[in-house]
């Protein structure tokens, strides 16, 4: 590597740093070591010879890898019984822990087919509204979007037909 391109990496990489360690300390859990894989991450740049397109995504993808691979290292350690009662409750925890739900349903919802879809929809928003409404009132279903698709009894009939 030259030493104009290491200089742009420098300060590509110094840009970028913030934004991999809060990537890291989410998934991780830990600062200090979300700190200690953006710095691998920096390592694997300077030593890497290859031509990098696009240093954001490279970085993101090194940094991803590398958080995993710690993760996958990890050995369950036992713990001593906390007393969740002697500390008041965190925002950051909070919100960091929203974060990772909404990443991990994205990444399932797109997997589902849009019949599935629609499905958890339903499924969700009568689940949400029962806990949301007295017990008296029956839930409340979303209008139907699409004709439901057929049965397997209703359609097996047609497909031997067909």
């Amino acid at each position: 590597m030259d030493h104009a391109h290491e200089h742009d990496h420098t300060q590509a990489f110094e840009a970028e740093r913030p934004r991999l360690i809060g990537l890291a300390t989410r998934i991780l859990g830990d600062h200090a070591e979300a700190q200690d894989i953006a710095q691998q991450a920096w390592l694997r740049l300077h030593g890497t010879d290859a031509r990098i397109d696009s240093l954001p995504a490279w970085l993101t993808t090194v940094t991803s890898r590398l958080f995993l691979d710690r993760l996958k290292s990890r050995t369950p350690e036992p713990h001593d019984e906390v007393d969740v009662l002697d500390r008041a409750p965190d925002t950051a925890d909070a919100v960091a822990l929203a974060d990772t739900v909404g990443i991990a349903l994205k990444v399932v919802i797109d997997r589902l087919t849009p019949g599935e879809r629609v499905a958890f929809a339903t499924t969700a928003s009568a689940s949400s509204s029962r806990r949301s409404q007295p017990s008296s009132t029956p839930p409340r279903l979303p209008p139907a979007s699409s004709p439901p698709a057929p049965g397997p009894r209703s359609a097996s009939p047609r497909a031997r037909t067909g």
